[in-house]
């Protein structure tokens, strides 16, 4: 009988062993997913907070430049100087408006006149009734703008401008420019999307045209080339007028162009 309880007791212990190792084990899992868990949350919290300094930083960004723009309202209408921008106007700003620190962000602006780039929504004229009407002038200072981009290995400037002006033809039922893109090419598409047919919303729409791909819309820098959304832009003057004071060289050599035939030497 002693040695039958000896065997027993031994089993016991061991039993007792067992449950204890995996008891323990059990505990270091909850332990670590415990600490794993508190980690994420903190960096999740830290990662927030950098958001919310970041999206402050921004928006004092955009307040101090509304200032900057009321303040200069305010002082041509006092001096009864034409309410015209230059360079001078904007420079005077974005050189003073030095990045500055907002807690551990950082906040800089700047201030670019879109009545010195040409207005693509201009490039059409609304008839009542009718087929709208090309504003021939713009029309052609964009071709001379593109023929004297250099594309490279893109399309010419005919497809470029005529897909431009069957986006923005309102009429659904039109046929396509000569080069250009209607509904039955975008549908085609591996991504298939309808043609716009109406004005543009913003200027990153000329992705989505026929014949603009990322190149040519980005630039080059090697080349002086900057983003097209420094020569165009669809929130200035609807009449397609561009304020020679404030655009870049390559839209007054296109305007000049397009106005009066003389090409830019």
């Amino acid at each position: 009988m002693k040695i039958k309880t000896k065997i027993q007791l031994h089993k016991q212990t061991g039993v007792a062993i067992i449950l204890a190792l995996v008891f323990i084990a059990l505990l270091s899992i909850i332990v670590v997913e415990f600490l794993y868990e508190a980690e994420v949350e903190a960096s999740l919290a830290y990662s927030q907070q950098g958001d919310l300094e970041a999206y402050l930083a921004a928006k004092s960004a955009v307040a101090k430049a509304m200032a900057y723009l009321a303040e200069d309202n305010l002082n041509t209408m006092m001096s009864g100087a034409p309410p015209v921008d230059s360079d001078f106007d904007l420079l005077s700003f974005n050189m003073s408006a030095a990045t500055e620190p907002l807690n551990d962000a950082l906040m800089h602006a700047s201030i670019s006149d879109e009545y010195g780039k040409i207005n693509l929504n201009a490039l059409l004229v609304p008839q009542s009734g009718g087929e709208p009407q090309e504003r021939t002038p713009l029309v052609n200072a964009l071709r001379e703008f593109f023929a004297l981009r250099d594309t490279g290995k893109g399309a010419s400037p005919d497809i470029i401008v005529d897909s431009i002006l069957d986006w923005l033809d309102y009429n659904e039922g039109d046929s396509e420019r000569p080069q250009g893109a209607e509904n039955d090419y975008y549908m085609g598409l591996e991504n298939p999307y309808p043609c716009k047919n109406g004005p543009m919303d913003s200027i990153e729409e000329l992705l989505l045209i026929k014949g603009i791909t990322p190149e040519i819309y980005f630039g080059d820098p090697e080349k002086n080339q900057l983003p097209l959304s420094e020569y165009f832009t669809v929130h200035g003057d609807w009449l397609g007028r561009v304020n020679i004071n404030s655009a870049q060289p390559e839209v007054i050599a296109a305007i000049v162009s397009g106005y009066t035939g003389i090409q830019p030497i």
